[in-house]
């Protein structure tokens, strides 16, 4: 049998979890210590302070494999659902996500209020990317 081909099932199961992981990227959660006992495929963003087998790996996607954990980089502008609270998070040197602004209340501001809430609004889409930043 050529080189290189002695594994090929390994090597396709690899570029299979890591197509699955990074087409549209959906983690578990962020966390700062791995998970005890995941399932081989589940992504989680790792923390800013990073415990255990993720020491070292601040921002990185953490994807679950057979043979461990293999630690995914981030670029700017790269986005990944988390599960956990139902959000998306965006990449800028770090990961974030968009807060939700306050609703307006009644009274007799209501009209200055609407704008606040509406800027603000338009602020947090433009953090996750669908507006250019100014």
């Amino acid at each position: 049998m050529p080189a290189g081909q002695a594994q090929k099932e390994f090597f396709f199961n690899e570029a299979q979890y890591l197509i699955d992981a990074m087409l549209h990227l959906a983690v578990e959660g962020v966390s700062q210590m791995p998970p005890s006992n995941p399932e081989n495929g589940l992504c989680w963003i790792v923390d800013l302070n990073p415990q255990g087998d993720w020491i070292g790996q601040a921002n990185s996607i953490a994807l679950r494999m057979s043979d461990g954990w293999k630690f995914l980089p981030q670029c700017s502008g790269m986005s990944a659902f988390d599960k956990s609270s139902g959000q998306r998070f965006f990449f800028d040197g770090t990961w974030n996500a968009a807060s939700e602004p306050a609703l307006p209340q009644g009274g007799n501001t209501i009209d200055s209020e609407a704008r606040v809430a509406i800027g603000a609004l338009i602020e947090a889409v433009r953090h996750l990317g669908a507006f250019p930043r100014n």
